[in-house]
């Protein structure tokens, strides 16, 4: 290499580091990397995340690779290490330095060697209770994501008797029992089963330098962590575009008839059927699936009628378009209909043309590679991080239900005469609820991670939004949405800072890709300016700043009737609605 790493550009840092790093090269890469953020040129499309680092081993070497990682997963991190074995001061302390960090997340990294150790007097239950009441504490008290890993195994579990294998099941079970809903729990033991015992353990390096493992093995963690932390706070695969022939199942069924296509669980057909529980787990985590088959539609059906073996049925999908059209264009009409956009899709097919067109056509979908051996396929999906679902709620299991009626709203649509009757069909209906304990999680949730809909591009954590509720003045409503065909869950949240001369700014305005196209927005904005003009204020304002993303609400203010102000740059507009002369916009939403 011709640059010295202090030379080098952002990218080519970012390129150089991967997970099988030794520390060797891991740290000449970490320093020319901060040298780059003390100089102010990183990145400008990353996402800036305050991340905390708590733990009972040492992490002055994880810190570093945690924010190359992520870096490279387009996250500007800045990282506050706690000190040495300090969790509990840490998080306890709200005068601390942790909590004037004010981090989105936090992460609890606690190694079995120390806490095990130090609680032999005490059963593990009682232990994993003691450690869940700590974390629901620091949850409640920070506000921000707690990504927690689970005590991994230790160097003497050579066999299934030893005392810590049942230790850890123990507390690991009262850890998920209690903890899974709100936190993402991390398990090290498949990196420890992928590198080998004699690569990962260290113990002299934990006696001598407090390592929790040896530190060849810094970027491979890093990477693991940086992956589970990023889907904390952005799902990174929403929807899976899926083939059917030699993808779903073995063979040309229009060629051997659904008879003949291979399902063998002792056979070929394995890799198949691996491959339908692997998109069946993310069905059942909120992902939504839709089938994409150049095929006739009744020889591609009748596998999932007649076959058994078939772990995916038809009502796992929210859309199937099996047809001989080109897949970029179904995948687009899917896109559409669902009001979905390309990222976060992942497209998954055998044919390298097919691969390469939808590639072509679609460069924000994730097209991965197809090994020559369909047994390989799910290991290297899994390894890949690109389909990892660190927490999944019940809005997300709930979303399946309403991609399930949406097939329904859409032919109710082709049957109306215009969209008016369409909107007017749906019977819509919007109950404002106020931001509080009870819906945080959802309105944080509905910020982190909606691009299309977010007129600012606001990413506030809970600190930010905590401060905005405890402002005087300010407005901040979630907006829970339903038609005849089902309960669509939270969908909208507003948040509004109060102004000079009776005015009430819009700071945060986002809306679910679910509820976009149905009037909904007018619904909003009509309830919002009833509540402001309650208050006492004299006009809304608005701000729309332009991302890559949220285009589609590009020019929403003029529609809904606001006057513009002058434009401070091109990408940051604002907009007036005076509430006593500006007509409230009409709306299909019942407001309930």
């Amino acid at each position: 290499m011709a640059n010295s790493d202090s030379n080098r550009s952002p990218q080519d840092i970012l390129d150089a580091f991967h997970a099988n790093l030794p520390l060797s090269k891991l740290n000449p890469l970490v320093k020319a990397w901060r040298g780059i953020a003390d100089d102010g040129i990183g990145p400008n499309s990353a996402r800036p995340l305050k991340v905390a680092v708590l733990a009972n081993h040492s992490t002055q070497f994880l810190c570093g690779g945690l924010q190359l990682a992520l870096a490279k997963r387009s996250i500007q991190a800045e990282v506050y290490e706690g000190g040495y074995n300090q969790v509990e001061m840490d998080l306890l302390d709200p005068n601390g330095t942790l909590h004037a960090f004010q981090p989105d997340v936090v992460l609890i990294s606690l190694t079995t060697a120390l806490l095990a150790m130090r609680g032999v007097d005490r059963a593990p239950a009682e232990t994993a209770a003691e450690l869940s009441n700590l974390v629901e504490n620091a949850h409640k008290a920070l506000g921000a994501r707690i990504v927690l890993t689970l005590p991994e195994p230790l160097e003497e579990e050579t066999h299934s008797s030893a005392w810590s294998i049942t230790w850890r099941r123990t507390v690991n079970d009262v850890l998920r029992e209690r903890l899974s809903k709100t936190c993402v729990l991390v398990d090290l033991e498949p990196l420890i089963r992928q590198v080998g015992a004699r690569n990962w353990f260290a113990g002299r390096l934990y006696v001598a330098q407090k390592l929790s493992a040896h530190p060849d093995m810094t970027a491979l963690i890093a990477d693991y962590l940086a992956q589970h932390i990023t889907a904390a706070v952005s799902r990174p695969v929403r929807l899976v575009a899926v083939d059917l022939d030699n993808t779903l199942w073995g063979g040309i069924v229009g060629e051997v008839g659904w008879q003949g296509v291979d399902l063998d669980a002792e056979g070929k057909g394995l890799g198949h059927l691996k491959l339908q529980r692997f998109l069946l787990d993310l069905y059942e985590k909120g992902v939504i699936l839709i089938a994409v088959s150049k095929n006739n539609r009744r020889d591609a059906l009748e596998v999932f009628d007649n076959r058994p073996e078939m772990i995916l049925r038809v009502e796992h999908f929210a859309d199937m378009k099996i047809d001989w059209s080109p897949k970029s264009d179904n995948i687009r009409q899917s896109l559409d209909d669902l009001n979905l956009t390309e990222i976060g899709a992942a497209f998954i097919d055998d044919n390298p043309a097919e691969r390469a067109e939808v590639r072509a056509v679609f460069p924000d979908i994730h097209v991965p590679e197809f090994p020559a051996d369909i047994i390989d396929l799910v290991p290297s999906l899994s390894a890949s991080g690109r389909f990892l679902i660190a927490r999944s709620t019940e809005e997300d299991k709930n979303r399946q239900e309403f991609y399930r009626t949406e097939g329904a709203r859409l032919r109710a649509r082709t049957v109306s005469n215009d969209l008016s009757s369409f909107y007017a069909s749906l019977e819509l209906k919007l109950r404002p609820h106020p931001v509080g304990v009870e819906n945080m999680h959802r309105v944080l949730d509905l910020i982190a991670k909606t691009n299309q809909f977010n007129l600012t591009g606001s990413r506030h954590g809970a600190s930010r939004v905590e401060s905005i509720l405890a402002t005087k003045g300010a407005m901040a409503w979630a907006y829970q949405l339903t038609d005849k065909f089902g309960d669509y869950g939270l969908i909208g949240v507003v948040l509004g800072l109060p102004e000079e001369d009776r005015t009430l700014t819009i700071d945060t305005w986002v809306l679910s890709c679910r509820a976009m196209g149905r009037t909904v927005e007018h619904g909003i904005f009509r309830h919002l300016c009833d509540q402001v003009q309650g208050a006492g204020y004299d006009r809304i304002k608005g701000v729309f700043i332009s991302t890559k993303r949220n285009q589609p609400v590009d020019g929403l203010y003029e529609r809904l009737g606001c006057a513009p102000l002058p434009a401070e740059s091109i990408d940051r507009r604002c907009y007036e609605f005076l509430l006593d002369t500006h007509d409230k916009p009409d709306t299909h939403v019942e407001l309930i």
